[in-house]
């Protein structure tokens, strides 16, 4: 509740006035905020105060804030203050203030998304990936948490991508830090690498095969590894093998699902060799998959007209065989074997005209059937 927490109305650093809470985790919570001093609505993201600047996680709080702050990329969530831990308030980050839901809010929420918007949400999401990668940073969290849908103008699901704060930058790192670090990310979105314990080798791959994950979601509502707890969901990811994307959601294309399958290789060796080029695949499967529907669809369609307009053809009804007058007064018993042989005849002629009749109906006995 807003009014069990102590610092809801309180001013941080002299002038950031907290307002409500947005939401909380383990290591702090995040709130809305007014900057007294410009009237500006800011977010804060608040460390607990009980961490002291030598703890990992403190380190990485700090981390976050520079590293969002240096980025400067459109769809990454910039950080504009960083203040510490001092006189009794907590550690803090200001950042971009952003009016929406998250990715797995918006998922639980509408279901699957349509494949044409995941080739655009996804064309945005690595280009500010790439633009960490370029800065030799790997985000090594990447979520549907973590990519935040903002209002944007008409949009509603303008992407930024959130909280670098277990980010890995380019240094030879301690060996305290790769111990305290062996098992970072989350379950669902790790990398084989990652779920071994080598989180400290993480590179640009690894962002790769979570963002592989994160379509694979967005496209099917589900994981990619799904299992009952979390050693189980480690257990896949690093033995076991995905699941096949168009068998889980049988209405996306083959060759869609082979490039989702593609990013989640255990090898980082076998995946796409950056993001961009994830990106890129992504969407040249789903324009060649459109483009082979159409044509299908097309022909279908071409098919179904040309059967409606073929020309109707009148069946006309079988024509009775006609016997002459001599024929008739042929049958008529004139008493004598001779005649009887010669009714059998006659009979056997009628029989043989209407069978020929039935045949021919359609277009009339043959001359030669004609009595």
């Amino acid at each position: 509740m807003a009014h069990d927490d102590p610092l809801i109305g309180t001013v941080l650093d002299g002038r950031y006035e907290i307002v409500r809470p947005l939401g909380r985790g383990g290591m702090g919570a995040v709130y809305e905020a007014i900057n007294t001093r410009l009237g500006k609505r800011v977010a804060l993201k608040t460390l607990r105060a009980d961490l002291a600047p030598s703890d990992d996680n403190y380190r990485r709080f700090q981390q976050e804030a520079e590293v969002a702050a240096s980025l400067g990329h459109p769809h990454i969530c910039e950080s504009h203050d960083f203040r510490a831990a001092k006189d009794g308030e907590p550690a803090f980050i200001v950042m971009d203030y952003l009016e929406g839901e998250d990715l797995e809010q918006r998922i639980a929420r509408a279901g699957p998304l349509p494949l044409a918007r995941v080739v655009v949400l996804v064309d945005e999401i690595a280009g500010a990936l790439h633009a960490a990668h370029e800065r030799g940073v790997v985000h090594r969290d990447l979520k549907p948490q973590n990519i935040f849908l903002c209002r944007y103008g008409e949009r509603d699901d303008y992407p930024k991508v959130l909280d670098f704060g277990v980010s890995k930058v380019r240094h030879e790192p301690s060996v305290e830090t790769a111990q305290s670090e062996a098992y970072l990310g989350s379950p669902h979105y790790m990398a084989p690498e990652q779920a071994e314990g080598y989180s400290a080798r993480a590179d640009a791959r690894t962002d790769i095969f979570a963002l592989g994950g994160i379509i694979f979601r967005m496209l099917s509502g589900e994981h990619a590894y799904s299992a009952p707890n979390l050693p189980a969901i480690l257990h896949q990811i690093v033995y076991g093998e995905p699941r096949v994307l168009s068998e889980v959601a049988p209405d996306v294309p083959l060759a869609v699902s082979e490039v989702v399958a593609r990013a989640l290789s255990k090898k980082p060796a076998a995946r796409f060799g950056s993001v961009k080029s994830l990106a890129s695949a992504l969407a040249l499967a789903a324009e060649q998959s459109a483009r082979r529907r159409a044509t299908s669809e097309q022909g279908v369609r071409q098919a179904q007209s040309e059967v409606e307009t073929a020309p109707t053809v009148k069946a006309e009804t079988p024509r009775s065989l006609s016997i002459a007058p001599e024929a008739r007064e042929a049958t008529r018993p004139r008493g004598g074997r001779g005649g009887l042989l010669l009714a059998a005849a006659v009979v056997g002629l009628v029989a043989l005209g209407g069978f020929v009749a039935l045949r021919w109906g359609s277009g009339g006995p043959p001359a030669s059937a004609r009595a």
